[in-house]
C-alpha cells in the first residue's frame, strides 16, 4: 500500500539513463501549488549553490525548469529532482514487507552490478552537459544498505541450481522437484491420457483451456472417458484425482511430484489468416542438444560467451538431473538445467575460434557489452528515422520532355 503522501516514487530504467520516476500529485486537497512552489524554492537555492566549472550550464537548465513549474508546466525530466523533496529514496522494506523472494540470486546480483555501472557513466555524461550537477545524482539506495536492511528479513532464495558464489549462509536447504508441461496442443486422445496419468497417481489437477461455451463441452467429453472434472469456481474444494477446468492459455504446464499437483495449458493460438514465420540465422537457435557438439562456443544470455563441455549428472539433495556444462575464462565451468535450453545460443562471430575471448562469470563486462549494443541499435534506429522524416520533407523534380503528352 502506497502511504497518503502528495508524491510518490517509483523505480524503473528510463531513457537518460536514470533509474527513477518521480510523479507528483500537485493539486491535492484543495492545495494545487503548495508542491510546485516548494520544488521551485529549492530548484532555485540548489542553482544559486553551485561553484563547478560547468555551474553556469547547469544553472541555466535548472532556472528554466524552475520558470516551467511558475508557469504551471512540469519540467521534462522532473524525476532528476527526486533528492530535493526526499534525502533518500524510498524502498518497498520501508512499507513493512517481512518476506523477500529472491529470484536466481546470482543473475540479480550480475545484473545490480551492469546497472550500477552504467548508471555511472551516464551520470557522468549528463554532469558534462550540464542536465544533472551535484547534489542530483547518486539518488538510489546503496547495494550494501539494502542488503544490511534486508538481512532483518525473512528471506527465500530461488534458483534452478545452486551455483555458488552468493556469498550467503543459508540456514537450510530445500530441493523441489518440478517437471515442465508441455502445452496441450488441441488433441483430446493426448489430452485423455495425460490426464487419467494423474488422476491415477492421485494428482490434484487444473487444466486452462476453451473459452465459457466450449469448457462444458470439454467437461462432458473427459467425463465421458472416465475422467473425474470439475468446473472451477472461487470456492471449489481441491480434491485428489479431480481435473479442474477453467479458462485461460499459459506459456506453458509444471507438475510438482511431491505434492501431487500439475498444471496443463492449452497452446495458444495465432489469429485466424495468420502465420508465423520461421526465421532462420546462421548458427544462431539450439533448439536441441544435437544441435551443439563438445567445443563449440556457445553465448548464454546471462553469463555470455562461453564453451560447451557436454552433458553431466550431478546430484544435489539427493535428486540426480542432467546439466549442460559450459566453460568461461579462468577454467570456471557453469552448470545449467537442461530444462534451460533456451536461454542458449550458438556463437556467431569469426572462425578463428581461439582468438574467441571467453567471458568471466560474476563480471559486469558482460552486461555492459549488452547495453552498449542496445544503444548503439536505439541510435541507429533514431538516425534511419530522422534520415526518414527528411527524405519525406524533400520535395520531387518533375522533369518535362519535349515530346507533347509526356512528362
Amino acid at each position: 500500500m502506497i502511504p497518503s503522501t502528495p508524491w510518490y516514487i517509483l523505480t524503473r530504467r528510463h531513457s537518460a539513463g536514470r533509474m527513477l520516476l518521480t510523479k507528483c500529485a500537485f493539486r491535492r486537497q484543495g492545495r494545487p501549488c503548495a508542491t510546485r512552489q516548494r520544488w521551485r524554492k529549492k530548484i532555485r537555492k540548489l542553482g544559486k549553490s553551485l561553484r563547478s566549472r560547468r555551474a553556469d550550464l547547469a544553472r541555466e537548465k535548472l532556472y528554466a525548469d524552475a520558470d516551467q513549474l511558475d508557469a504551471g508546466m512540469l519540467p521534462v525530466h522532473l524525476d532528476k529532482y527526486a533528492p530535493l523533496l526526499r534525502e533518500k529514496p524510498s524502498m518497498l522494506y520501508d512499507f513493512g514487507i517481512g518476506t523477500v523472494c529472491w529470484s536466481e540470486y546470482g543473475a540479480i546480483v550480475e545484473s545490480q552490478r551492469g546497472l550500477m555501472a552504467q548508471y555511472q557513466e551516464d551520470c557522468k555524461l549528463l554532469l558534462e552537459e550540464g542536465s544533472l550537477c551535484r547534489g542530483l545524482e547518486g539518488y538510489y539506495q546503496n547495494p550494501t544498505e539494502v542488503a544490511v536492511q534486508l538481512d532483518k528479513r525473512f528471506q527465500v532464495y530461488l534458483s534452478n541450481f545452486l551455483q555458488g558464489g552468493e556469498h550467503v549462509e543459508f540456514q537450510k536447504l530445500l530441493s523441489v522437484q518440478a517437471v515442465q508441461n508441455a502445452p496441450w496442443g488441441g488433441e483430446l486422445r493426448q489430452l485423455t491420457e495425460d490426464l487419467k496419468a494423474y488422476c491415477e497417481q492421485g494428482y490434484c489437477t487444473m487444466l486452462y483451456a476453451g473459452s465459457e461455451k466450449s469448457l462444458p463441452i470439454l467437461q462432458q467429453d473427459l467425463r465421458e472417458s472416465g475422467i473425474c472434472c470439475e468446473l472451477a469456481k472461487p470456492d471449489s474444494i481441491w480434491k485428489d484425482g479431480t481435473v479442474y477446468l477453467r479458462t485461460g492459455s499459459l506459456s506453458g504446464g509444471f507438475a510438482y511430484p511431491e505434492i501431487k499437483t500439475a498444471l496443463i495449458s492449452q497452446a495458444r493460438t495465432l489469429r485466424s489468416g495468420t502465420r508465423r514465420r520461421k526465421t532462420h540465422h546462421r548458427g544462431e537457435e539450439i533448439r536441441t542438444l544435437a544441435d551443439i557438439t563438445p567445443g563449440d562456443l556457445v553465448v548464454h544470455a546471462l553469463h555470455g560467451i562461453g564453451r560447451f563441455l557436454g552433458i553431466r549428472k550431478l546430484e544435489l539433495e539427493g535428486v540426480t538431473k542432467d546439466y549442460i556444462t559450459f566453460q568461461y575464462a579462468g577454467k570456471e565451468n557453469l552448470y545449467v538445467p537442461v530444462t534451460q535450453l533456451d536461454m542458449v545460443s550458438k556463437y556467431i562471430g569469426p572462425r578463428e575460434d581461439s582468438n574467441v575471448k571467453l567471458s568471466r562469470l560474476s563480471s559486469p563486462e558482460w552486461q555492459k557489452t549488452r547495453n552498449n549494443v542496445r544503444r548503439a541499435v536505439r541510435d541507429m534506429a533514431d538516425e534511419l528515422l530522422a534520415l526518414y522524416v527528411k527524405r519525406g520533407k524533400d520535395q520531387g523534380l518533375c522533369v518535362l520532355s519535349g515530346r507533347p503528352g509526356t512528362a
